[in-house]
């Protein structure tokens, strides 16, 4: 999996994070069909969204994703979710690097339920909390901003409200 670290945009790191596509721990497909159609169906077919995965919130397994390429860096997946638990140090030493073709992302607003990243460049990621997963949306252009939050926010809740 290639490494963006040359993509940097206004992310100015101490380090990055290492790709270790090799470690990554997948979910079951037939556990997770109705993510998978969630992902597919809903995010991506809206044209807005460029990317998206969710992940299980305590076993780190990625239970859907698109496209095919798009498998999040273990690493930034824990910072992700040490940060969801109250510990940011690892977004603000490593920003949110997410492999897969993205750019490096700069944190920037946080509440208990979603994280919002830019690069600097008009793209950005969306990341939200379910009860068991974290769904983490790509968007390039800022024209796609505020309907991949919109769209996010509303799977996230679909999620949340199915106990998921």
């Amino acid at each position: 999996m290639a490494n963006n670290a040359t993509e940097m945009g206004c992310c100015h790191c101490k380090q990055q994070a290492e790709s270790k596509p090799e470690n990554k721990q997948f979910a079951n497909p037939l556990a997770y069909q109705w993510e998978q159609d969630l992902v597919d169906k809903t995010l991506i077919k809206s044209g807005r969204i460029a990317k998206a995965a969710i992940v299980g919130m305590t076993d780190k397994a990625l239970r859907a994703w698109s496209p095919a390429d798009f498998i999040p860096e273990n690493q930034t997946v824990d910072d992700l979710i040490a940060c969801f638990e109250g510990d940011m140090s690892g977004l603000i030493e490593r920003c949110i690097n997410l492999g897969g073709g993205t750019s490096m992302f700069t944190p920037g607003k946080l509440n208990p339920r979603s994280l919002y990243g830019t690069d600097g460049q008009g793209n950005g990621v969306c990341i939200y909390r379910t009860n068991t997963a974290l769904m983490i949306i790509v968007y390039e252009g800022r024209a796609n901003s505020s309907a991949a939050s919109t769209l996010g926010i509303e799977a996230a809740d679909h999620m949340r409200d199915n106990g998921r």
